[in-house]
């Protein structure tokens, strides 16, 4: 097993994880990379609906951020509860690399066993 995990979050999310640490359901990978991937694949934030006109009235869609980082956190293994980490096999292992391994874990994450890094996302493609 990896010996550090990594979760990559939005900016905007950074002082409720480095004051309140991560929930129960948390997903890590491998990498740094790998974990600021998986986030940037969604090409930006999800911050609710507004509301646009179209020929057919007004419709609601998504209101997304794009932001030009991710934030993404450090967690040594040995401050994990075993048990409560499980590997998610829950991508598709044909379209990613073959060394890519993601987790979830099924506890909360102390802020004190965080270690927080940016990482800089503005020259990938959504």
């Amino acid at each position: 097993m990896t010996e550090v995990l990594y979760h990559a979050t939005w900016p905007t999310r950074r002082k409720d994880i480095v004051t309140g640490g991560l929930r129960p359901g948390t997903y890590f990978a491998n990498t740094p990379g790998y974990a600021a991937a998986f986030l940037a694949m969604r090409g930006g934030e999800f911050v609710g609906l507004m509301e646009i006109d179209t020929p057919d009235g007004p419709a609601q869609v998504p209101n997304v951020v794009i932001h030009d980082h991710v934030e993404v956190f450090a967690v040594h293994v040995d401050a994990l509860n075993p048990d409560l980490l499980h590997e998610s096999n829950d991508h598709a292992a044909d379209f990613y690399p073959d060394d890519l391994r993601c987790w979830t874990y099924d506890g909360d994450v102390s802020p004190h066993a965080l270690l927080n890094v940016r990482v800089d996302i503005s020259g990938v493609a959504a």
